[in-house]
């Protein structure tokens, strides 16, 4: 691309990105484009210190694509005290007193910022005067964030990781987990590990985002050590083995414990900290999964792509990512409404969510959700998923048995010979991703999470809705479809430890109409409309509160029965989730920005 024309590119974002700053709402868009084309466009490389301590800044710096550090030195140590992140104004003291930056400004990866020289500022028209507004109210709030002792960056972080000897990608998943502590994180990263390095002292290692140490022989070194790491590093991984080294990781000042297990050894204990499981899926067996408890697969795949400098397998990078996001207080969990036909439409949010870039670490689902969330959590593709909503769009009708005297229209036989070729005899605490379905005990009328029993039993219950299936007998409770209590689970999906909670109600409101005037047909509309109804009210008024986004696709026009037409409602979710991707990033990024 040709500079001049990048350029152009560059300042149609600016406008953009500038209208994205509080301070200005004041200008019109043709000020806006004004005050833009005065800012110049300049790249800089990783690491690039962009404003020195001690000189003058010669401009004002937006920042466009990417974060910068501001690090002050300080009796001879050099710390960071700030982050920027787009849009985002640097330079700005400097540039209006004429004084000398109070700190280094350090790119933190490449970045992309505009510069607006002095020269370029007194030829400017109105803008001028509510630009130098802005910034005079920038000022103010930094200096009290400066006295105030308010920070706007990360806390320094120590995870102590605890490996059986059976483990065998130890080492693979604490540089896993380090990567991703380090990726948009101000400051360096630290693994302490043997096997990694021959050196105590931290060195850079190669083109790995964050520096090497092996790990100190004697308890005395290590806490020396780990009181140097956390003045000196952002985020510190520390991986040892089970035997005691004479530290204890709530006195030590460690932030989280992670075991990394093999076997059927029992867990020590973790008191005072927080902690998370991950157990090799090969050689161990979880009781339940949740967020901060999770299988890691292709473990002896992942130590060998360590040693030979490949990428591990995508299944083990996603654990040691999403177990990174529990560290940081950053998991994100679905919450799938049930509604018949309708839930295909989840399918739509998957796909959405996925492009944006938003991760899923748990699911909870609930009657059909439960076996869309159960197919996602197994492994499935969002289009091997649409391939099965295809399939039952033209084999329904096939499980329909009208033997009106057993109060249901599906062959419960049919649906289980389905679910069992979806899911075999696999457990919950088998799969990829942390999954619960949920239902409700008929007889007690209580709400009843499902995680430990096999998938296809668990969506079983889960989507027995009265009229349609059966209730299922499982471990003495009479289980029904939970839409009647609790159809979008959000309850469940939080209690897995989901710090953000994306859900769908998919239960549409009634679209009015007549009701079928020929018995029996007669009683399964009226039960399958006050189903709906109340399905559609319960789900709005106890979710909506408790999930940071709420999603509800246009699906008036589609009955719970309506399988023939899923590709319709998987475009209504995906058109839902698309008219709210911005709010979810921009929530996702809020909670990210506040965590850290």
């Amino acid at each position: 691309m040709a500079r001049g024309t990048r350029q152009l590119e560059m300042r149609a974002d600016f406008t953009d990105l500038l209208a994205g700053v509080p301070a200005l709402a004041a200008l019109d868009h043709s000020s806006l484009r004004e005050l833009s084309s005065a800012f110049e466009p300049r790249r800089f490389p990783d690491r690039s210190v962009v404003l020195h301590q001690g000189t003058v800044s010669a401009g004002l710096y937006l920042l466009h694509r990417g974060s910068v550090a501001v690090r002050v030195q300080r009796a001879g140590q050099r710390e960071t005290v700030a982050e920027i992140t787009p849009p985002g104004f640097f330079g700005e003291l400097s540039f209006v007193t004429g004084r000398p930056c109070v700190a280094d400004v350090e790119a933190v990866g490449p970045i992309e910022v505009g510069v607006l020289t002095k020269e370029a500022l007194e030829g400017l028209g109105p803008a001028r005067d509510v630009l130098l507004n802005a910034l005079l109210h920038l000022v103010s709030v930094r200096l009290h964030d400066t006295v105030s002792g308010a920070r706007v960056l990360n806390r320094a972080r120590i995870v102590w990781l605890r490996a059986d000897a059976a483990f065998p990608a130890a080492r693979a998943f604490a540089v896993e987990l380090a990567r991703t502590l380090h990726a948009g994180a101000i400051g360096d990263t630290l693994v302490v590990a043997d096997g990694l390095g021959g050196s105590e002292v931290p060195r850079t290692a190669g083109d790995a985002p964050f520096a090497i140490a092996a790990l100190p022989r004697t308890g005395e070194a290590i806490a020396a050590g780990l009181e140097g790491w956390r003045r000196d590093f952002r985020h510190t991984v520390v991986l040892a083995s089970r035997e005691p080294r004479g530290i204890e990781p709530a006195a030590s000042g460690v932030d989280v414990v992670g075991d990394l297990i093999a076997g059927a050894a029992p867990l020590p204990p973790v008191d005072g900290v927080r902690s998370f499981v991950a157990a090799d899926a090969a050689r161990t067996r979880l009781d339940r999964l949740a967020g901060a408890r999770q299988l890691v697969f292709d473990t002896d795949a992942a130590e060998a792509a360590l040693q030979s400098g490949d990428v591990t397998p995508p299944r083990f990078r996603r654990t040691a990512h999403s177990l990174a996001r529990f560290v940081l207080g950053r998991q994100v969990g679905l919450a799938l409404g049930g509604g018949g036909a309708c839930c295909w439409a989840h399918l739509g949010m998957l796909s959405v969510l996925e492009e944006a870039g938003i991760p899923v670490d748990m699911v909870a689902g609930c009657s059909m959700g439960s076996l869309v969330g159960g197919l996602f959590s197994a492994g499935r593709t969002v289009t091997e998923i649409t391939a099965i909503a295809d399939w039952w769009r033209t084999r329904y009708w096939r499980m329909v048995e009208p033997r009106f005297w057993r109060l249901h229209l599906v062959s419960a036989r049919g649906l289980e010979k389905a679910l069992v070729g979806y899911f075999g005899d696999r457990l919950l605490p088998s799969l990829e991703v942390p999954f619960w379905a949920n239902a409700v005990d008929i007889e007690s009328g209580e709400e009843v999470i499902l995680d430990r029993v096999p998938v296809a039993r668990a969506v079983r219950a889960s989507m027995a809705l009265p009229g349609s299936w059966p209730p299922l007998d499982l471990e003495g409770r009479v289980l029904v479809d939970a839409a009647i209590m609790a159809p979008v689970p959000v309850g469940p999906v939080r209690a897995m430890g989901a710090d953000f909670v994306v859900a769908m109600n998919v239960m549409p409101p009634m679209r009015a109409g007549a009701v079928r005037r020929r018995n029996p047909m007669r009683f399964y509309d009226v039960l399958q409309r006050s189903l709906r109804i109340g399905g559609h009210e319960i789900g709005r008024n106890r979710a909506v509160g408790d999930a940071d986004i709420m999603l509800m696709p246009a699906l008036e026009s589609h009955s719970m029965a309506d399988f023939p037409r899923c590709h319709e409602i998987i475009r209504a979710g995906a058109e839902e989730t698309g008219r709210h991707r911005s709010q979810i990033v921009a929530a996702y990024r809020a909670l990210t920005e506040a965590r850290s």
